[in-house]
């Protein structure tokens, strides 16, 4: 039986996602330039940036109006988001769980929101 230590691991995995993501950029860096530096992806950054920072604005004034504590509130980002890189620099700043409650609180409503959202999309 072989154990592989837990820091090998992570930088194993670590190493995996990073060519991964090699060749993505390498084999669609040029479409994507194309494309992003159109008028038409210039028009679609700017309605993300603004609906992204409305919607980060709206959950933190809920949150606030709910009584919610600020590592809480960080971890409820964090969860809407869907990205456990937040969470984890969220943690380093804060030692408390209510963090890692707040992620896991809306980490999965995001998921399934995002889901039908994108079928409503597909479905149009």
């Amino acid at each position: 039986m072989w154990v592989l230590p837990t820091r090998a691991n992570l930088t194993l995995r670590q190493i995996g996602l990073l060519l991964f993501l090699a060749c993505v950029g390498l084999t669609s860096g040029y479409a994507f330039r194309r494309e992003a530096f159109s008028l038409f992806g210039l028009k679609l950054l700017a309605v993300l940036l603004v609906g992204a920072l409305l919607s980060y604005a709206l959950m933190v004034l809920v949150a606030r109006l709910l009584g919610q504590s600020r590592p809480r509130t960080m971890g409820l980002l964090a969860g809407y988001v869907g990205n456990p890189a937040i969470t984890a620099y969220a943690n380093s700043r804060v030692s408390d769980g209510r963090v890692n409650t707040g992620y896991a609180t809306l980490f999965a409503l995001a998921i399934i929101v995002k889901i039908i959202c994108i079928q409503l999309i597909v479905g149009l």
